[in-house]
């Protein structure tokens, strides 16, 4: 089954309305020879973010997922406990006196 089908199945089970289809991407392969091996990226324009049709496409897509995001019933509960998690201090960990002996040896 692929993740599209995957993701389609189990938003039918939770009752999430997905949006049509994720946007097309379009291949437009590039070959490498490497020794003597040929190799064909079909993405590698997608690498080149300066290209106006490599933004839209990053666009199109934020904004696909963005509505599916949105759209689920735990995103707000979610959202609020990883806030609160993000926003706590993490512990320090400092150098004992232990610690600075040991490592001068």
């Amino acid at each position: 089954m692929s993740t599209f089908g995957l993701v389609f199945s189990l938003g039918a089970v939770l009752g999430i309305a997905l949006p049509a289809q994720p946007p097309a991407t379009p291949q437009k392969p590039v070959t490498d020879t490497y020794y003597t091996v040929k190799v064909t990226d079909n993405y590698r324009w997608l690498e080149n973010y300066s290209d106006p049709a490599v933004r839209k496409w990053s666009d199109d897509q934020n904004r696909y997922a963005r509505r599916y995001l949105d759209s689920l019933p735990a995103r707000p509960a979610l959202f609020e406990q990883l806030t609160k998690l993000y926003s706590n201090r993490s512990a320090r960990y400092g150098r004992s006196p232990t610690a600075v002996a040991c490592c001068l040896g």
